[in-house]
């Protein structure tokens, strides 16, 4: 530790371990204020000291969870209202806790319908206030994946307010959350999207790319270029998909040029597919 800090924060360091040495682990809750003070470094040190939540808070975020993991239905629907409840007075608390994040998330397409429909209205609440932690916590933004997943999956759904219910979720989604940390979990859930789904996918992504692209033009290509070369391959026999990949690729065009997208075509695709796709943009 001496060799990687300087003599100041070795000092502090000593200090803080002395008086747990003497008052023991109670002494953490009072020290790690000044700890975090003392470190100027932006190493791993002084990201790993942090003040743990209070225990009442804790306590909550902990029986919401519960609540929203139980057997019974009513009960988990009683979770997303505390769920709902704690983000508006708690935010930066529940975002912390990624096991309630991830439960709260399996709720959005909970088996039962109403605990479904519920939680997709929570969410659109809630999104104000989490999806700054969406775009910048790597807690959040390692389940942006799960999020869109779970959103995707009542696209194909028979219930007509759960589908309008979900590309409104969606939608609000690529508006509020940092289209950089969306854009691969925006792709990734193209990629599995059935028949029923991938239109609505493809022409999300298509606006998410038009809101990338002006700062992260190589992020665009890396990330979207492949999902076309895709659905070229697997073919457009259905015709809303069909429609919708020619949007994508057009908007690829507008943002790229279409000389530099038929280019990477020529590497990616047969020359069959290529004249497809350029049927398609032409």
């Amino acid at each position: 530790l001496k060799k990687a800090v300087s003599d100041a924060e070795y000092r502090a360091v000593r200090a803080i371990l002395d008086d747990i040495d003497k008052k023991g682990l109670d002494s953490l809750d009072s020290t790690c204020t000044s700890l975090g003070s003392s470190l100027s470094r932006s190493g791993s040190m002084r990201k790993a000291v942090q003040r743990k939540l209070p225990d009442n808070v804790q306590l909550d975020l902990d029986e919401i969870r519960a609540d929203l993991t139980a057997a019974g239905w009513e009960r988990r629907l009683g979770g997303l209202k505390r769920f709902e409840e704690m983000c508006a007075t708690a935010a930066k608390a529940v975002a912390s806790d990624t096991k309630l994040i991830e439960a709260f998330i399996g709720r959005l397409n909970d088996i039962n319908s109403k605990v479904s429909l519920e939680g997709l209205d929570t969410y659109m609440v809630s999104l104000p206030s989490l999806s700054k932690a969406y775009s910048t916590e790597a807690n959040l933004k390692a389940v942006l994946n799960q999020l869109i997943l779970a959103l995707m999956s009542h696209l194909s759904s028979k219930s007509d307010e759960h589908r309008k219910t979900a590309q409104k979720c969606l939608s609000e989604t690529i508006r509020r959350v940092d289209p950089a940390s969306l854009s691969p979990a925006i792709a990734a859930a193209t990629r599995k999207a059935n028949i029923k789904q991938k239109p609505f996918m493809l022409n999300l992504f298509n606006r998410l790319n038009v809101m990338l692209y002006p700062t992260k033009p190589k992020q665009v290509e890396v990330v979207a270029l492949p999902i076309l070369w895709e659905c070229l391959k697997t073919g457009v026999a259905d015709s809303e998909i069909k429609k919708a990949l020619t949007e994508f690729a057009k908007g690829l065009v507008d943002l790229m040029g279409e000389r530099v997208l038929l280019d990477q075509a020529s590497m990616e695709l047969d020359p069959s597919r290529r004249r497809l796709l350029e049927s398609l943009i032409r």
